[in-house]
């Protein structure tokens, strides 16, 4: 039931991991090795997921807003749309905030007034609002989020009772690998430790002969 899945992600508990084949949403049970469809995400490719610790997954497919859906099966609750209005065009890199209710996530526009990080909540999505301009994906850990911005990762303090930050940010990796066009940091943070991937060195295609000895470079 795994085949052409993508796009995994853990649950709190390191149980189970989430993913997506074809135009459904999956959950595999790492205990007994079975397979159970959680939603069906519609038309469109999912590009990613996050686990609330109570259970709920939020979702998102390409051309829609987010979902949610029950980690038992249950029915998919719609949480937000695209404000035409804004120019929102698509939600991504959801992060589930310690409360297991509030969540944040990235929205792509051409509106600076709305282009940035968000957040919402799973009992109350119509109260959302901006909690950075930046266009980067977040992850809370240790009374800190932590974000991409002009290419290095940075640390900021948040508060995530007042949903609120505080302080200076600081860069805590001066380059970080990063899309600003999607606002993907490769990033992952747990409350003990940081991993990430060094903002890509130019490459080149290069010659090789069988021996294994480079010819040169194959052109600019």
């Amino acid at each position: 039931g795994t085949e052409e899945g993508e796009a995994p992600f853990w649950s709190p508990d390191g149980r189970f991991i989430g993913f997506f084949s074809g135009n459904l949403l999956k959950k595999l049970d790492l205990t007994t090795g079975t397979v159970q469809v959680l939603a069906d995400v519609g038309i469109g490719t999912a590009n990613g997921g996050a686990w609330a610790a109570r259970g709920d997954v939020i979702y998102s497919a390409n051309l829609s807003g987010l979902s949610h859906a029950a980690a038992d099966g249950g029915q998919r609750q719609q949480l937000t749309t695209l404000d035409a209005g804004h120019h929102e065009t698509r939600p991504y890199w959801r992060s589930m905030l310690p409360d297991g209710d509030h969540f944040l996530y990235v929205v792509t526009s051409d509106d600076a007034d709305t282009r940035g990080l968000w957040v919402s909540s799973i009992s109350d999505p119509r109260t959302k609002r901006r909690v950075l301009p930046d266009l980067s994906q977040a992850t809370y850990a240790q009374g800190h989020l932590l974000f991409v911005r002009g290419g290095a990762l940075m640390a900021q303090p948040f508060d995530s009772v007042r949903l609120s930050l505080s302080g200076e940010a600081r860069a805590i990796v001066d380059k970080v690998n990063y899309n600003p066009v999607l606002g993907f940091g490769d990033f992952s943070v747990s409350e003990k430790a940081l991993a990430y991937l060094p903002a890509a060195v130019p490459w080149r295609l290069t010659w090789f002969d069988r021996a294994g000895r480079s010819l040169g470079a194959f052109g600019p």
